[in-house]
């Protein structure tokens, strides 16, 4: 009985990861359903920059998305910069819990900003200027509180109210999430980047 119980259970899990649906296999579902939220919560993708958003590839694999080397399958960096982009930001994206990096600057995001972004304590980098975003300085101050007691003891200062000309300090790796390392850009001293949102915000 045994036996057959370790054929049974083999058959399923070689059934997953080379059957039908590979893309699927040894997924994390948390990471995969964020970002999923985060494509529904566009309008417009002008470019297809969210084409290869969808279940023939692994979320890792996806167009600026970079998952981590340490932690498999957690996502770690989301770029899109400069996209085309229509739409709001999904406050499912507090769920990628090992994100370090948010560049979504010069596209057309509007509403609020999410207060879930301030439970990622691992968010080093976030530049989100040149978007449409609707100023909500209690919000935005939330935000900065939950950065900064949400901190694994990085000396976390970063900011969601700076002014313009941070985004062109976020480039190391590329825009497609293609890098070699997960480390991040700040991570090598543990400091935080001051996030600078005012210019992606509208009075």
């Amino acid at each position: 009985m045994a036996n057959w119980l370790i054929i049974f259970f083999t058959s399923i899990v070689w059934w997953c990861c080379f059957g039908n649906t590979p893309a699927t296999c040894l997924q994390n579902e948390t990471d995969r359903s964020a970002l999923l939220a985060f494509k529904a919560a566009i309008d417009q993708d002008p470019f297809g920059a969210l084409r290869s958003w969808n279940d023939s590839v692994h979320y890792c694999d996806w167009n600026g998305i970079l998952c981590s080397h340490r932690h498999p399958n957690r996502v770690v960096k989301l770029r899109l910069r400069s996209q085309g982009l229509v739409g709001s930001l999904s406050p499912h994206i507090g769920n990628l819990s090992f994100l370090k990096s948010l560049v979504l600057q010069n596209n057309s995001f509007h509403g609020l900003i999410p207060q879930e972004i301030g439970r990622l304590f691992r968010l080093r980098n976030i530049s989100l200027s040149n978007n449409s975003f609707h100023a909500d300085r209690r919000r935005s101050d939330e935000i900065n509180t939950d950065l900064r007691e949400g901190s694994d003891g990085g000396g976390a200062n970063g900011r969601v109210d700076g002014g313009e000309g941070w985004a062109e300090e976020e480039t190391n790796g590329t825009d497609d999430g293609k890098v070699d390392s997960d480390s991040g850009v700040a991570d090598s001293d543990g400091c935080v980047e001051e996030a600078e949102m005012r210019g992606a915000m509208r009075e």
